[in-house]
């Protein structure tokens, strides 16, 4: 009877040192949580750290001193959540979380922690469709190449992109046709799928087209325009050699002599021929300083000129007629303002002369084209 007792005891002991770990159970303080959209859903490991913690504060065996925070950042620390799969999820799908851990750790603080995989079926996905920011977008272009502008023009009726989209060009300025141009649709994803919606394609690229731009060759002016430069030149040429003064100063340049009679310009004969034109363009059509155009064209003139009161012989003069700013219309048309013509400075009687006031001066800044007619 006597030893029975002694194995009574020993038995208790031996039970209370090998039983002595409290068991943890770490399925009971894990969950997920899923967000986003059907099909495009994402899953998101949970844990119940203050359950944990109290279940462990209350259950702590003294252990070398340390202190309760030091044991519960070792155990939780300790301790290894992973998903089999936590994006591109979709309704009705399983996902696994699975769990390890530090044995020694646990131990050492008087806990036996287990924990099997568990599965958790995705749910709670928004049903959301496909949305194209951009169907109801438009660029607007204002100016002439290589110098326009372009602005955005939200023609939605939709709340979400009226409200919740902002949209902004990579470039907007100094634009010219044949430029690439990116529109950015800048948007919260989660507002979106608030709204019932989820976008593919955030970004869209436009070519610069359909916009007016200055000419850079003399053959893209139809027949029609020259028509109309030719009868304003013959206008101007005309007019000026009509006028008393400056026929006078013509009188007085070719005889080298001052008259300070009037002229009688009934007297003159006045002929002239359109001969040659020089077409220009600007060599950086970008950047057009100030004092240069983007293109121009002189038109040289012929001008022959009899008056038996005043002069010898007749004399032929070279007169160029000036006009600028030729734009092709995003119509076909070509405009330019005639009646901004006027004739050139550099008309002279030596054609060498009126060359260089007209194209030598020019080529610094300008590459040009001559026509012959």
């Amino acid at each position: 009877m006597k030893k029975i007792i002694v194995l009574s005891s020993i038995l208790l002991m031996l039970f209370a040192c090998g039983c002595g770990e409290t068991k943890v159970d770490l399925n009971e303080y894990v969950n997920v949580e899923f967000s986003g959209r059907d099909g495009n859903g994402s899953a998101k490991i949970v844990t119940d750290t203050n359950a944990f913690e109290t279940f462990i504060s209350e259950n702590l065996k003294e252990s070398n001193g340390l202190s309760t925070l030091t044991a519960l950042y070792d155990l939780g620390s300790c301790i290894n959540y992973s998903l089999s799969k936590d994006s591109d999820l979709s309704n009705g799908e399983t996902v696994t979380v699975s769990v390890s851990w530090n044995k020694e750790i646990a131990k050492k603080y008087g806990f036996e922690f287990n924990g099997n995989n568990q599965d958790f079926t995705v749910s709670n996905l928004k049903e959301c469709e496909e949305l194209d920011l951009f169907k109801d977008i438009e660029i607007n272009y204002v100016g002439v190449s290589p110098n326009v502008n372009a602005t955005i023009i939200n023609n939605s009726s939709d709340a979400f992109v009226k409200s919740y989209v902002n949209y902004n060009l990579d470039m907007a300025y100094g634009l010219e046709i044949g430029d690439k141009i990116t529109l950015t649709a800048n948007f919260s994803e989660s507002t979106a799928e608030d709204y019932g919606y989820y976008v593919t394609d955030k970004t869209k690229e436009y070519i610069v087209e359909d916009t007016d731009y200055y000419l850079t060759e003399y053959s893209e002016i139809d027949s029609s325009t020259l028509d109309k430069l030719k009868r304003q030149s013959s206008d101007l040429i005309e007019a000026y050699f009509a006028d008393k003064y400056n026929y006078k100063k013509i009188i007085d340049e070719i005889t080298g002599s001052y008259h300070i009679f009037d002229i009688d310009t009934s007297l003159q004969s006045v002929d002239y021929n359109l001969i040659n034109s020089y077409f220009f363009v600007n060599k950086d059509m970008s950047n057009v300083s100030y004092g240069n155009v983007y293109n121009s064209i002189f038109m040289v003139y012929e001008v022959k000129i009899s008056d038996s009161n005043y002069l010898s012989e007749p004399i032929t003069y070279y007169v160029p007629v000036y006009y600028k700013d030729f734009i092709m219309r995003n119509t076909g048309d070509v405009d330019v303002i005639v009646t901004e013509g006027y004739i050139s400075n550099a008309k002279d009687t030596n054609w060498d002369n009126m060359y260089r006031e007209v194209v030598t001066v020019n080529k610094d800044n300008y590459t040009f084209e001559e026509i012959s007619y």
